[in-house]
């Protein structure tokens, strides 16, 4: 998600790191499917759910717990629409066979204190098995690395805790 009217500084390169992920997981042939979504909309993510897949991929940006939590998606004319934690939550009831969500959006692993587990990562766990997000801040730049690293890992075979463990230390 990259709306059209975020500052020019707040813009992603989505279209990089679509690329980064297609040739990470070239080796797969036949293995992995990856379809992207040209709209990061809430009834286009919910569409999507109606079809059987494993993975669901985020990049964008995180809104930060004190401020509701969700994430940053797009409206009908493609402007800044923020999400709620629970309104994806209900979307997310919606997915089949969904077994890893990884969101690579700023601050959606954070609480707002140690008592209270609100994070939209925190609350995912209870609809999907695996969830990987962010807890702090994140750059683009770290986006695209956690990208070229994570997914070739994934694609062979290697489990997801070591997975996590090697892109870390590249981070």
């Amino acid at each position: 998600s990259s709306p059209l009217d975020l500052q020019e500084n707040q813009r992603l390169e989505i279209e990089k790191e679509q690329e980064i992920l297609l040739c990470g997981t070239n080796s797969a042939q036949g293995k992995l499917v990856i379809e992207f979504e040209d709209e990061a909309k809430l009834s286009v993510i919910e569409n999507s759910f109606e079809t059987e897949f494993n993975i669901f991929h985020y990049s964008g940006h995180g809104i930060a717990p004190e401020d509701g939590g969700g994430l940053l998606l797009e409206d009908l004319s493609g402007k800044k629409q923020f999400v709620g934690n629970q309104e994806l939550l209900e979307s997310f009831e919606k997915a089949k066979n969904l077994r890893l969500a990884v969101l690579c959006g700023c601050q959606t692993a954070r609480t707002l204190n140690t008592a209270s587990f609100q994070s939209l990562a925190h609350s995912m766990i209870r609809k999907v098995p695996g969830v990987i997000a962010m807890q702090f801040s994140i750059t683009d730049q770290a986006g695209l690395i956690f990208a070229r690293f994570f997914y070739p890992l994934i694609v062979q075979g290697t489990e997801l805790d070591k997975a996590m463990s090697g892109v870390r230390r590249i981070l």
